[in-house]
């Protein structure tokens, strides 16, 4: 973000973009719930978003987003995003051998909104040595690259079971579980 650009749709100029499904194009906000316009667009984890899971997942990325660029009137932050950054908070607390990375993933976590596949297997094994308590579907995996789909294919079965319930049912169905 930063930098203003067309929307594909309208050619509206702005700051905040949303990918369309398979087009490798991009729409404003008000282009993506406009509904005679009919899009689909792509969330953070890969998925497909349809109807009024579309409207959740931009008020989610356009909260995060603001917060980044430190708009302070912006929208609060999803509780979501805020549970995974104060899980990585507890575990950098009492994990002193893995502080280091844990603090290094907090803050990709924090710019990106998300991890790849091998990154969330090391956030689960560290929140799990640790006891820190948490949801791991609050925590989004990208499986947007056909790398990513082909990582998880990859994993052994023992960490395909560890991976499985921080992914969607729509990434689940992606990576053949």
């Amino acid at each position: 973000m930063g930098s203003s650009r067309a929307c594909d749709e309208c050619s509206t100029s702005t700051d905040m973009l949303f990918e369309i499904t398979d087009t490798g194009r991009w729409a404003c906000r008000a282009c993506v719930l406009d509904p005679a316009r009919a899009i689909g667009v792509i969330d953070r984890r890969g998925d497909h978003l349809h109807g009024a899971r579309i409207a959740r997942e931009l008020d989610a990325q356009t909260a995060i987003t603001l917060h980044l660029i430190a708009a302070k009137d912006g929208p609060p932050l999803p509780a979501s995003y805020q549970h995974v950054l104060s899980a990585l908070d507890r575990a950098r607390r009492v994990d002193g051998e893995f502080e280091t990375v844990l603090g290094e993933l907090r803050e990709r976590y924090q710019q990106a909104a998300f991890f790849s596949p091998r990154q969330t297997l090391l956030v689960q094994w560290r929140l799990a040595e640790n006891g820190v308590i948490h949801e791991p579907s609050n925590f989004v995996v990208s499986t947007r690259s056909y790398k990513e789909i082909a990582q998880i294919r990859s994993f052994d079965d023992w960490r395909r079971k560890k991976i499985a319930p921080y992914l969607s049912w729509q990434q689940r169905g992606k990576c053949d579980f």
